[in-house]
């Protein structure tokens, strides 16, 4: 069977040089230019088809003494590269169950040491199936390749192009979805294509279909006038042209679609943003220009223009993910806004990374409060897996208007400088931020409130005069503890008597600097309040929360060792939780900490558990008691198989550890069910009870 004269790179399996060197020079007396390495250290198999340079063949003398064949077949069956594997035999001697059980477990043939003639049209005919298979495998690469740059040069033109199938769309490229004003990371496979034509043209389309389905993808295209419905319920005059092609493996049907309006309805197009869906920069600087021409002749409608942007945006496209993959991180992070943004406000896209939001309202603070939720709410997907999980994802500055004065290229200034522009409190205006008219020199003054500063402000007025406030959260045992735990969450109490959660006061603390001494004040009211109750009898036990800044602290366990004498309380009573990312990212000084942690008896919880891809890293290093899970996993749990399949994974991995399971954020009772049956040991969330300032306690 000819061959490439390429060389035959080959490792032999066995201990003598003389009969490697034998079988060598046998195969190259058959014309097959052979050369290789021998060993007959079985274990070593993964790591030498490991090396860069490729194998083609494995040759394993099996009445070598030295060589096991049940090593060698267990570890063949873990290499991954596709390298064929032939036992050589003796004549005599050999037990054939063990050679069958070879043959059935990957082997692809056997052969008798002394028949050369047989071992070199084996070999040659195993390397010519090999460089086959390798062929196939590049084709098959370069045409996945081709296909990718397709769907490639497809989202980058500005032809509208979908890819029907059964009258379900397959696929839809940026440009249909502004066409139609589908939002661009809204889900459109599977939605059916008569959604998005008027009713009265459903059945000349639906002929066209069931003709074209079959069809030869070598047929002409079909072109159909109809009137295309957009997902606002808006109608156009369209030109569809439909044409019977593979897509996916499939046969389908790809579809273009022309506006054919006139050409100020084909404008409302232009002023999309061809990679979100928004509103593009041109569209909002109109519409706030109109504003101020009302604004100028006397009517005057207040509006708020808050800026939105993505720190770093530059270096997420210079980096994993890459380039393309940026444009689909844009437009997540702008369906999210979309989605966090109040009803009939205006959401435009200004920049790469950044966003306004004109919002029409009488009351300047409402925005404030909107910057806060966006910061906490709003989130990237999930490309900078360093990045702190309580650290917001952008940032926010805003303007109020409610007189004549500024262009609109000031106001555009003054909202972005109110993001990046820290002024000092001194400067402050005591009111809401807004833009004067009578501003010195025709100057706009910076924004001269923030978000961030004044809830800051409010944490240390707190601190100081004890305005935090303690609440908690009941953690429920599916499997029958006795013991009652909690988690401890923190509020602030403001002079306003308005009560601010968690999500808005850590971040505006870790920013500032003051997390550290927030957790030291939950620490200290939480071990007094646990030592309490602890004395009437309660079997009670609180899981804490501690910031990264405070577990770097390197005096906070003395402090922490002190607290508990001082209260005469035990450290078995506390369980400590860390960040899954501040764990892995800290490690080795964590390890260190978590030493002296378990010292005092204190238990360990990692929290926001189950998106690290290496989790057994953790468990495999420090001596974990609980782990509680992202709350994202107890979302639409019941309906999404693959997290379902990836909880029960990462419990059953917890189990192996003998690490009990905390999964947070139920809302549902028909998410219990399935907790209780992959063996989840406790669950936590509103359904099951909110966070209280009482603790509701049952006597042993």
């Amino acid at each position: 069977m000819p061959v490439s004269p390429r060389h035959v790179n080959l490792l032999i399996l066995t201990s003598r040089v003389e009969d490697a060197a034998e079988i060598i020079a046998s195969l190259r007396n058959g014309g097959l230019p052979a050369r290789g390495i021998y060993t007959d250290q079985s274990d070593r198999l993964l790591e030498l088809t490991a090396a860069p340079e490729a194998l083609d063949m494995i040759l394993c003398c099996v009445d070598d003494p030295a060589v096991q064949l049940d090593q060698v077949i267990s570890d063949y069956q873990e290499i991954e590269a596709d390298i064929p594997l032939i036992l050589l035999t003796e004549a005599e001697g050999q037990d054939p169950r063990r050679l069958l059980h070879a043959l059935r477990n990957g082997a692809r043939d056997q052969v008798e040491r002394g028949d050369a003639e047989r071992l070199q049209l084996l070999v040659a005919r195993e390397l010519a199936d090999l460089r086959a298979r390798r062929g196939l495998a590049r084709t098959q690469e370069q045409i996945d390749r081709c296909e990718q740059q397709a769907l490639e040069l497809i989202e980058a033109t500005e032809d509208a192009i979908a890819f029907i199938r059964d009258g379900i769309h397959q696929h839809a490229n940026g440009a249909y979805r502004r066409r139609y004003r589908i939002a661009a990371n809204d889900d459109i496979t599977g939605l059916p294509l008569l959604d998005l034509v008027a009713p009265e043209h459903h059945a000349t389309l639906r002929e066209q279909l069931i003709q074209l389905a079959g069809s030869d993808p070598e047929s002409l295209a079909r072109h159909l006038l109809l009137t295309g419905v957009r997902a606002d319920g808006h109608s156009f005059p369209a030109e569809f042209s439909l044409l019977s092609v593979e897509f996916g493996g499939h046969p389908c049907i790809r579809l273009i679609v022309r506006d054919t309006g006139s050409p100020s309805e084909q404008r409302a197009d232009s002023q999309l943003d061809p990679d979100t869906g928004l509103e593009n920069r041109a569209a909002l600087i109109r519409e706030v220009s109109r504003r101020l021409a009302q604004a100028a002749d006397g009517d005057i409608a207040p509006f708020v223009l808050l800026y939105v942007g993505i720190p770093g945006f530059a270096e997420i496209a210079q980096s994993p993910p890459g380039f393309l993959q940026s444009f689909e991180v844009a437009a997540a992070f702008a369906a999210a806004l979309g989605r966090t943004a109040p009803p009939h406000s205006l959401l435009a896209r200004v920049a790469d990374g950044g966003f306004m939001l004109l919002w029409d309202t009488t009351d300047p603070s409402d925005a404030a409060q909107l910057a806060v939720t966006i910061r906490h709410e709003v989130r990237l997907p999930l490309v900078r897996p360093d990045h702190d999980a309580a650290t917001p994802e952008c940032v926010t500055g805003f303007v109020f208007f409610d007189r004549p004065g500024p262009s609109p290229a000031e106001l555009v200034d003054a909202a972005v400088a109110n993001a990046f522009v820290a002024t000092p409190p001194a400067e402050r205006d005591p009111t809401i931020p807004r833009l004067l008219a009578d501003a010195p020199d025709g100057a706009i003054p910076a924004v001269l409130d923030a978000a961030d500063r004044e809830i800051a402000e409010r944490i240390d007025h707190a601190l100081e005069n004890d305005g935090l406030l303690l609440v908690y959260q009941p953690i429920i045992s599916l499997l029958g503890d006795s013991q009652e735990h909690y988690s401890v969450l923190v509020r602030l109490l403001d002079d306003r008597q308005r009560l601010h959660e968690a999500r808005e006061i850590i971040g505006p603390a870790v920013r500032s600097g003051k997390i550290a001494a927030v957790d030291r004040w939950v620490l200290d009211h939480a071990i007094k309040e646990v030592a309490a109750q602890r004395k009437t009898g309660h079997k009670i036990a609180f899981f804490i929360n501690l910031a990264e800044e405070t577990f770097l602290d390197t005096t906070f366990l003395l402090w922490l060792c002190d607290r508990l004498r001082e209260i005469e309380a035990r450290g078995n009573w506390l369980t400590l939780q860390f960040q899954e990312i501040h764990a892995r990212r800290h490690l080795a000084k964590l390890t260190k900490l978590v030493e002296g942690f378990k010292k005092i008896q204190a238990r360990i919880a990692i929290s926001r558990f189950g998106q690290d891809p290496q989790p057994e890293t953790l468990f495999q290093t420090l001596p974990i008691d609980f782990v509680l899970f992202s709350p994202e996993f107890a979302q639409d749990l019941n309906d999404d198989q693959e997290k379902k399949a990836r909880l029960l994974r990462l419990a059953n991995l917890a189990r192996e550890f003998n690490v009990k399971t905390v999964v947070t954020g139920v809302e549902g009772a028909a998410t219990l069910t399935v907790l209780w049956g992959a063996g989840i040991d406790y669950v936590q969330g509103n359904f099951l009870a909110r966070a209280s300032t009482s603790l509701t306690l049952n006597p042993d």
